[in-house]
């Protein structure tokens, strides 16, 4: 069974990003369940939701899947609500969540858990440049 993956961001961020590489794809190769935190909804609240999301993603046959839990601000609401349910070796947490870092994971829906978890830090990590103006190069 191939990997689940489930972001928790701070709110409308990992929606929008999912729609943008399901734009870009056309489908999603993967499962993926999204949690948008907003600044006024009950920690407790969403911390069940998150479990419950987590349940969804695994599945509940003999075959369940890991999953790749995706997060946007390490030490931030979301991103404690995601390291609360990274327990278990069925499980990845990686924080810093971009688009780049999304589109890799969605191109290896094959890979295990702790392959996809690398995969995912090394696109958010090529995905992130400086970029300079030419007038910076000639000038």
């Amino acid at each position: 069974m191939r990997v689940g993956v489930l972001l928790v961001t701070h709110a409308g961020i990992g929606q929008a990003m999912l729609d943008c590489v399901l734009d870009m794809m056309g489908e999603l190769p993967l499962r993926v369940a999204v949690l948008g935190v907003d600044r006024a909804d009950d920690s407790g609240v969403l911390e069940q939701e998150a479990k419950q999301l987590l349940v969804q993603l695994e599945g509940t046959d003999a075959q369940a899947a890991d999953v790749l839990i995706l997060t946007d601000a390490f030490g931030a609401t979301p991103g404690n609500i995601a390291s609360s349910l990274a327990r278990s070796d069925r499980t990845a947490l990686v924080a810093g969540l971009n688009l780049p870092m999304l589109v890799r994971v969605m191109n290896y829906p094959d890979a295990g858990l702790e392959e996809l978890s690398t995969i995912a830090v090394e696109g958010g990590r090529r995905g992130t440049l400086r970029c300079s103006s030419d007038a910076e190069h000639h000038g």
